[in-house]
């Protein structure tokens, strides 16, 4: 923005912007599980709570913005804006408050189906209610104040399966397949003349809520050593959909939070090491990704 002010002549230009957060967060879980690690069946049980709050205040300070939009349209804030500025300097007040309260239970079972064939199936229920409320007026947002009093809930059930197989002493190999999950939201709303900008360039106006992303991945590697050498490898891949993406809203210069595309990833990576002589350690890795 700085050549921008330096072509409209207005030295010195400055437009000051504070938010203020204050955040109020408890977090509970609990855990009962079986002791006997040499035990065939092996089992853990769990629930987790947690209540976080979260006070948001932003205010854009700009003094001299009267003297940019004179320099620039040859009006006043008013004029173009529809609203003056708030006390004089405010082009931007809001005040925005959000509750996220989280109850989730889960479980993991291992079970050896031989002395070297094991097992293990976890998964996890959630629900996630997250609720919005906010009030934000001045001339960014137009000559009504906005108020954006949101909800979103989500009940994600998230697995996970994993397989090991102790070739021998030396050589473990494994796979597993696991859910990831990430919990959606409510953005602030955009203002007024944001939305006549969108309408005017034929762009749709955003929802407030966005929704929730999820990925899939999938593992096989092994682990052992081999001639002195020891070896961790492993493949993988990673699908990830609905993901939550801060875009630029162009030509109104807001961001908001949207459920745009998806990812792909695949790769693979290679540890060994290995003591040639005593004294002495020869690490190589290698990595390799496409996404």
């Amino acid at each position: 923005a700085g050549p921008n002010y330096a072509l409209l002549n207005i030295p010195g230009y400055v437009s000051e912007g504070r938010i203020d957060n204050a955040q109020d967060n408890f977090t509970q879980e609990l855990r009962l599980q079986s002791t006997d690690r040499q035990a065939r069946l092996q089992w853990l049980v769990g629930g987790f709570y947690t209540n976080n709050r979260q006070r948001n205040i932003e205010t854009i300070d700009a003094p001299r913005l009267e003297a940019f939009f004179q320099t620039l349209y040859g009006l006043t804030v008013a004029q173009t804006l529809g609203v003056p500025l708030l006390d004089g300097r405010f082009s931007y007040i809001g005040n925005r408050t959000e509750k996220e309260v989280q109850y989730a239970l889960f479980g993991n079972v291992s079970f050896g189906i031989t002395d070297r064939l094991r097992v293990q199936a976890g998964v996890r229920w959630s629900d996630i209610q997250i609720d919005t409320a906010g009030n934000f007026v001045g001339a960014y947002i137009g000559t009504a104040p906005r108020v954006n009093d949101g909800s979103t809930r989500q009940r994600p059930v998230t697995p996970r399966f994993n397989l090991t197989w102790q070739v021998n002493d030396e050589t473990m190999l494994y796979t597993s397949i696991a859910k990831g999950f990430r919990s959606g939201g409510v953005n602030a709303p955009i203002g007024q003349r944001c939305q006549d900008q969108l309408r005017a360039a034929g762009r749709p106006i955003p929802d407030l809520g966005f929704g929730s992303d999820e990925l899939w991945s999938y593992e096989l590697g092994a682990k052992g050593r081999v001639a002195g050498v020891r070896f961790d490898a492993s493949a993988f891949h990673i699908d990830w959909t609905n993901i939550q993406q801060r875009v630029f809203l162009d030509p109104c210069s807001v961001t908001f939070t949207l459920n745009l595309g998806e990812a792909k990833s695949t790769g693979f990576d290679l540890a060994l090491t290995a003591s040639p002589i005593a004294g002495l350690t020869v690490e190589a890795a290698l990595g390799y990704v496409d996404s």
